[in-house]
C-alpha cells in the first residue's frame, strides 16, 4: 500500500490511512472471490476461472460504484433548468438599516483646518536697558476658540429610534 501511494506521488498521509486502504482491498477482494465462486457453482464448475472473476468484477462495479451521469446528460438539464428566469428582486426587500449616521459604512471623521484667533502679545525685557533691549513676540490661541475647534458638530438627521 505504501509503494501505491509512492507511485501516485502521495509522499504526505496520516498512518491510518494505509489501515482503511488494507481494510477496503481485503473486503473488496473477498467479496468478489466470494461471488466468483457463487458463479462458478451455477454454471457447475469445480473451480473458478477468470471468466468468474470479470463477472463477478462487472456486477460488484455496477452495484457499488456509480459513475457520475454524462455530460450531454447533465447540459440538457441545465438548460431546461436555466430556461426558468429568476424572480425579479422587490426594490424595498431586506433588512432595514438605521440611519446613515448610526451605520458602520459612513465615515467616522471630517478633517477641517483649524482657524486660529490670534492675539500678539509684546514683551519688553526691563532687565534690559538701552540699545540691547530686545523685542518679543509671541502667538496666543485663545482657550475658548482651541476648544470649539476640536468638538464634533452634531447633524440633525433622522434617529432611527423614531421609526
Amino acid at each position: 500500500m505504501i509503494q501505491i501511494l509512492k507511485d501516485m506521488g502521495i509522499t504526505e498521509y496520516e498512518p491510518r490511512v494505509i489501515n482503511q486502504m488494507l481494510e477496503f482491498t481485503y473486503r473488496y477482494v473477498t467479496t468478489i472471490i466470494e461471488d466468483a465462486k457463487i458463479y462458478a457453482t451455477h454454471a457447475k464448475k469445480t473451480t473458478v476461472d477468470a471468466e468468474d472473476i470479470k463477472l463477478a468484477i462487472q456486477c460488484r462495479m455496477d452495484q457499488s460504484f456509480t459513475s457520475p451521469p454524462p455530460r450531454d446528460f447533465l447540459l440538457e438539464v441545465a438548460r431546461q433548468k436555466n430556461q426558468t428566469p429568476l424572480p425579479l428582486i422587490k426594490p424595498y426587500t431586506g433588512p432595514r438599516l438605521p440611519p446613515d449616521r448610526y451605520c458602520l459604512t459612513a465615515p467616522n471623521y471630517r478633517l477641517k483646518t483649524i482657524q486660529k484667533k490670534t492675539v500678539q502679545n509684546v514683551l519688553i525685557n526691563p532687565s534690559l536697558i538701552g540699545s540691547k533691549n530686545i523685542l518679543i513676540t509671541t502667538n496666543m490661541v485663545s482657550q475658548s476658540s482651541a476648544s470649539e475647534s476640536l468638538k464634533r458638530k452634531h447633524e440633525d438627521e433622522d434617529d432611527y429610534d423614531d421609526l
